[in-house]
Order: C-alpha cells, then structure tokens, then sequence
C-alpha cells in the first residue's frame, strides 16, 4: 500500500490531543481542478464570475488497488470519481474538531482525515 500526498503540503495527523502521530510529506505532485470562469456581472463595482471546475489533473499514472491518495477537499470528490477501483481517496478534515493550530493560529495538523 503507497500513501501518496498529493497536496503541496506536509499533512500531519495528530491523535485526539493534539500530538504529531503520523507525517505525510508532498510526493512532489499536486493535484489540481480545471477550473472555468464565467462572467456573472459586477458587484459594487466589482466584477464576479461563476466559477465551474472540471477535471482533475496531477494524478499518477500508476495507480494500483490498496494506494492512498491524499488530495484537497476541493478535489477529494472529483478524484474519487475518476480513480481505478481499489484506490482510496481522502483529504485531511480542517473543520473546527479536527484542526489543530499552533499559538499564532496556523495550522499545524488534522486529529483526521476524510473521505467521500
């Protein structure tokens, strides 16, 4: 079984107290959404757009049954879509259970991951 991050960042899951357990560090490659933007008008003067997202790009091509991909929880859906069979996707939970941060307020880790 490979966990492969595919995130620009370190994800460092922690137990329930807080404590670094396990430490995924960026595989180099990073997934990513196409992503559309439509123009939607203006608001106060300022232009909005209506953005659409597509597929995803970044995944490797070797791909085997039992690998683990962590992706954004942007793209957690998306890949999950597309991967073969066997293959496990999850993003780590950033919600306010899971979070955990240092004295300034930046993350530092997740106490879990999720899945679709």
């Amino acid at each position: 079984m490979r966990i492969i991050n595919l995130t620009p960042h370190r994800v460092v899951v922690c137990s329930s107290d807080g404590r670094p357990v396990r430490t995924y560090e960026p595989s180099g490659s990073v997934v990513r959404l196409r992503t559309l933007a439509t123009p939607a008008g203006e608001l106060l003067g300022v232009p909005l757009v209506r953005l659409a997202h597509g597929a995803p790009e970044g995944l490797p091509g070797d791909l085997q049954p039992g690998d683990v991909l962590i992706v954004s929880t942007l793209a957690l859906g998306p890949v999950a879509a597309v991967v073969p069979s066997g293959v496990r996707v999850v993003a780590p939970d950033t919600g306010p259970e899971s979070v955990v941060r240092d004295a300034d307020g930046r993350i530092v880790g997740v106490r879990r991951l999720q899945t679709v």
